[in-house]
């Protein structure tokens, strides 16, 4: 990594700004992460934003053949690119991938460097956001873990889970837009019924818990739901790191 010396005047950033390393599994997600973490930036001049090393690898072992095929775990190769990251420069480090965390004990030990956990940050955010019940949508491999309700519980936020039905349709949702990265007229529709019938159930709380969702976030808002979007916790939490 070049390091450039700020040369004070108007071209200058503070001398302890850290820099943040993102793994990417997923192209679209890791696209949209960057987008929630620049967003967070009120930059007049391009300086002005924190410098960024960023391996998008989507050979990586896929995370959902892992748990359902017993195909490669995926956690050496994360931890390796994580170890690259830091020798490269990086003092902290995301992965934006939900499904990775339930793998987050195999990769994330690594000296030298901070490693942010998706789930802590998501729990960080419902505590801000005053949060009771709180639904998940997920892969469904996380689904199945119920990985988040330990995070919730430690915030005072109930966990209600999806049904198995909607589980599997809102991992449908997902791998369309890991194909397209657009939302189709008809998983709008299921979304926006699936937001209705939950805000009946009395959950005040979705959480976007997978990275491909963060575009979904207006159809929960507008049934009068909290929604709290995993990539947009996990880039301010990775703002504060590096700051």
């Amino acid at each position: 990594m070049v390091k450039v010396v700020p040369l004070g005047g108007e071209v200058d950033w503070p001398n302890d700004e850290g820099v943040l390393g993102v793994v990417g599994v997923a192209p679209w997600a890791t696209i949209e992460f960057l987008n929630c973490f620049y967003s967070q930036v009120a930059a007049t001049k391009d300086w002005n934003y924190p410098q960024i090393l960023i391996d998008i690898n989507t050979k990586i072992p896929s995370r959902g053949r892992h748990f359902d095929l017993g195909e490669p775990d995926p956690s050496p190769t994360i931890k390796a690119t994580i170890q690259e990251l830091r020798d490269s420069g990086a003092t902290a480090v995301v992965v934006a991938c939900n499904t990775a965390h339930l793998l987050f004990e195999r990769w994330s030990k690594v000296d030298g460097i901070h490693v942010l956990n998706i789930f802590a940050a998501v729990a960080h955010d419902l505590d801000r956001k005053g949060s009771r019940v709180a639904t998940v949508l997920s892969s469904f491999n996380l689904w199945k873990a119920a990985a988040y309700e330990t995070y919730l519980s430690e915030v005072g936020t109930r966990y209600e889970s999806l049904t198995e039905k909607d589980a599997s349709r809102v991992a449908e949702v997902i791998e369309s837009v890991k194909r397209t990265s657009t939302i189709t007229e008809k998983d709008h529709q299921f979304l926006t019924e699936l937001g209705k019938s939950l805000r009946n159930q009395g959950v005040d709380t979705v959480i976007l818990g997978c990275t491909e969702l963060s575009q979904c976030k207006e159809i929960f808002e507008s049934r009068g739901l909290i929604c709290v979007d995993s990539n947009e916790a996990l880039a301010i939490e990775a703002m504060t790191a590096i700051s």
